[in-house]
């Protein structure tokens, strides 16, 4: 069977670093990261994986962990702990979500309405049919 995961805020950030040291042979057919600073960690180097000579002139990103198929991160940019990690991983897709919420409630708002189920629905559906792609 497929196998998704949603991992939010530190979470994601545990999850990523699993799947890319730890867990290499686990195939996760999607990947949903929600108002995390996986970009962040990344850029610092904080990840067991992360490769200290990416990015480069030849690589300007680094790549989508190979055992995970598609990667959709959420934000809120009202949500100070969210960032994007379209910028910084390729094969990612950067998905806005808004809350309506001012950035001290914006990270502890995603999975307490309907609106984001709805839009988490609709990117799954859309990434599985191949008509929401990341900036490869």
């Amino acid at each position: 069977d497929p196998l998704m995961v949603v991992a939010h805020s530190m979470g994601a950030n545990i999850v990523v670093d699993v799947l890319t040291s730890l867990l290499k042979g686990l195939r996760v057919d999607t990947l949903v990261t929600v108002g995390n600073q996986v970009g962040w960690f990344e850029e610092m180097k904080l990840f067991l994986a992360s490769d200290p000579r990416l990015p480069n002139s030849h690589q300007e990103r680094v790549p989508k962990p190979a055992n995970v198929g598609r990667w959709l991160n959420v934000i809120d940019s009202s949500d100070y702990l969210s960032y994007a990690i379209e910028p910084i991983f390729r094969g990612v897709t950067d998905v806005t979500f808004d809350s309506g919420r001012g950035p001290l409630a914006a990270h502890t708002e995603y999975f307490k309405g309907m609106g984001f189920y709805r839009l988490l629905g609709r990117v799954v559906r859309a990434a599985h049919e191949g008509v929401l792609s990341s900036s490869d």
